[in-house]
């Protein structure tokens, strides 16, 4: 494990010292590789791994977000697991990641909901068997659709959505299309709300819940709901209005 502590360099001296040892295992043929907590060459850090360690078959990328998916990750084409955290997931991560030919399982994290549809193409990810989506600040929205011969190998998979306390001018609602997942067998979803509203909640589980129902192979389905919610504001001046009936009724 390289630490900068231990080395007692600066930060400048360390990413040398950094990306000489990257490439010095590359050459050596370096097949599995877990950066954690990392502080420096943020937005170099996927370049670097890229060009310098061609033989990976498993990645996990710890720590703060990433903001750029670099095209150049599909030269890794032994890579057989992926685990990473983007700061917003766009489409074209996806298009790039999808063209990793040899990707059996994917862990993927965002800081954030997408801001527009998220759509898995035919062919993309061919050979993936597992796909885990980990959603932060999913109370946005999530659009998520698979079209024909998407993902054909899928067997599992998972959805992480996070709620927090916030409001959001996000007209995103909750959408997903799994029934084109030909392989798929089995679904788990956590919700995971922190005193938001009930509605919002409920609105993305009904989404799921509908998706998985007409997926015509009948995939089993895992969901919980783990947190606190709230009432809407709607809900609770119609209840406090309906006590207020009752009272006044039972008044002789």
């Amino acid at each position: 494990m390289l630490n900068r502590w231990q080395l007692g360099c600066d930060t400048e001296q360390y990413e040398e010292a950094f990306k000489s040892s990257l490439a010095a295992m590359g050459k050596h043929g370096l097949q599995s590789l877990r950066v954690t907590k990392y502080d420096i060459l943020e937005e170099e850090l996927m370049d670097i791994l890229c060009c310098t360690v061609p033989c990976l078959r498993e990645l996990v990328v710890d720590g703060p977000s990433i903001t750029r998916l670099p095209k150049q990750i599909v030269s890794l084409v032994n890579l057989t697991y992926l685990r990473l955290c983007i700061e917003r997931i766009k489409q074209e991560d996806l298009c790039i990641l999808g063209a990793i030919p040899t990707l059996l399982s994917a862990d993927l994290s965002a800081a954030h909901a997408p801001d527009e549809r998220l759509t898995i193409r035919s062919q993309q990810f061919r050979c993936l068997k597992e796909f885990r989506f980990w959603i932060h600040h999913a109370q946005d929205g999530l659009e998520m659709l698979f079209l024909v011969e998407a993902m054909p190998e899928l067997r599992r998979l998972y959805l992480d959505l996070v709620f927090v306390a916030m409001e959001t001018e996000s007209k995103m609602g909750f959408e997903f299309s799994f029934e084109q997942l030909a392989s798929l067998e089995h679904i788990g979803v956590r919700i995971l709300p922190n005193n938001v509203t009930r509605s919002r909640v409920e609105a993305a589980e009904a989404a799921i819940r509908n998706a998985v129902s007409i997926h015509p192979g009948q995939p089993t389905l895992d969901l919980k709901v783990e947190g606190t919610t709230i009432e809407d504001k709607d809900e609770g001046e119609d209840r406090s209005g309906h006590g207020m009936a009752e009272v006044l009724e039972e008044d002789p």
